[in-house]
């Protein structure tokens, strides 16, 4: 098979075991160098601490929560703590949220 042009940029089965379920992993820059993206997709199948300690990056982060149901995105399922700066949130719906580079955040359970 000869190879396109763009064949290099679509980047087959990003997928690696999980906690309880395979989960989606894409770095960016394992792929294409110095580009900042990374993209993260796991499912949560039952309650347990992702991420214990608090701390920031040098970088923005947006965390997407939302349910499992592809037909219904909105049947969320779940209740989340999420720590920022010292603020505890719960988080009960479908819902997106940005961290600005520098600012401390978790725990999130």
């Amino acid at each position: 098979m000869v190879e396109g042009k763009w064949d290099k940029y679509f980047i087959k089965e990003p997928i690696v075991d999980g906690r309880f379920a395979p989960r989606l992993r894409f770095f960016a820059g394992d792929y294409f160098g110095e580009k900042n993206c990374s993209i993260l997709w796991n499912c949560i199948k039952e309650p347990f601490t992702m991420v214990e300690e608090a701390h920031a990056h040098d970088f923005d982060q947006f965390l997407s929560f939302y349910g499992g149901d592809c037909s219904n995105i909105r049947d969320f399922g779940a209740l989340v703590e999420f720590t920022v700066d010292g603020e505890k949130h719960t988080i009960t719906s479908t819902t997106v949220v940005h961290i600005p580079a520098g600012v401390m955040h978790c725990p999130l359970r």
